[in-house]
């Protein structure tokens, strides 16, 4: 089975072969391909080729093209601090008040 066969199969409720795998490698994707995890977050080339070269190397059925929580936040016109070796986060909460709803 192929991973995509394998996931879609567990999806769905069908037999498969192994219980797939599907880990959430942001930061050691980040590390072990040797980039920064500011490079990782901030540019989706980079992050695209960490995360599918880990897929590569360790057989993962399935990979992710999550950085981080605030990705989101950064597209509803949050400010967003990029730190060279941790995830982004926001400089403040979009929502503060009620009418901020």
């Amino acid at each position: 089975m192929t991973g995509k066969d394998r996931s879609l199969a567990a999806i769905n409720g069908d037999p498969v072969d192994r219980v797939p795998v599907f880990p959430l490698l942001m930061s050691f994707a980040a590390e072990r391909h040797g980039i920064s995890y500011r490079e990782f977050a901030s540019n989706g080339r980079a992050l695209t080729e960490a995360q599918a070269r880990a897929g590569e190397e360790f057989d993962l059925d399935a990979v992710t093209v999550c950085s981080d929580a605030f990705r989101v936040s950064a597209d509803l016109g949050g400010e967003i601090v990029f730190p060279e070796s941790a995830p982004p986060h926001l400089v403040r909460p979009l929502v503060r008040s009620r009418e901020d709803i």
